[in-house]
């Protein structure tokens, strides 16, 4: 894991790094901007800063079951990509991408920092399974992680309430053999010319 205090290269310009201190301000702004958010789940309460300072220095953001990437490109911070309940028992986790800064939304970002997460699941940390859920609101991320490769898995049935309705979050995962399998195939769609 001492690699993810260095930049992953995801693509020539898009690299992964760890949260830093200094990031407590930029995670304030994203985490309380109703337009990036709504395709998430992450705003169900408003964020404060000095709590995202402490979360950060806790080491909430990087630790034994979770490990949070800032997203960059040519150093300006445009999301992050997060490996959420690290499992090392039975293998497996969670990811999720959120691409904050809306002059690179449809850009292919998401595909290049998932694509990265999937590498770092499988390939760093040896993962068996990798799953990720999309709200019924936001189809984008349903269609990113089918075009990724992932397979749909099933939907757990209003899981989630917002704006006084309940949603459905559909369930997505890839496991280690299909991920070797069709790497290759990822790499190219995610435009990821060079791995680290």
């Amino acid at each position: 894991m001492s690699k993810l205090n260095e930049k992953l290269v995801l693509h020539q310009t898009v690299y992964l790094r760890a949260i830093e201190p200094d990031d407590a301000v930029l995670l304030y702004k994203w985490y309380n901007d109703d337009q990036v958010n709504f395709g998430s789940n992450m705003k169900t309460v408003p964020y404060s800063l000095d709590q995202l300072r402490n979360d950060i220095v806790r080491g909430t953001y990087s630790s034994q079951t979770r490990v949070g990437l800032i997203a960059t490109v040519e150093d300006l911070p445009i999301g992050m990509g997060t490996i959420y309940t690290i499992d090392r028992i039975n293998r497996k986790a969670e990811v999720g991408i959120m691409i904050a800064e809306t002059d690179f939304w449809n850009k292919g970002y998401a595909t290049k920092i998932g694509y990265d997460l999937l590498r770092i699941c499988f390939e760093g940390l040896g993962l068996n399974r990798v799953y990720c859920s999309a709200y019924e609101y936001n189809r984008a991320s349903a269609l990113l992680l089918a075009t990724m490769g992932l397979t749909f898995e099933g939907v757990i049935r209003e899981s989630y309430f917002r704006g006084d309705k309940f949603w459905d979050k559909s369930i997505y995962s890839i496991l280690a053999l299909e991920w070797y399998e069709r790497r290759e195939d990822l790499r190219h769609l995610a435009g990821v010319t060079v791995d680290c």
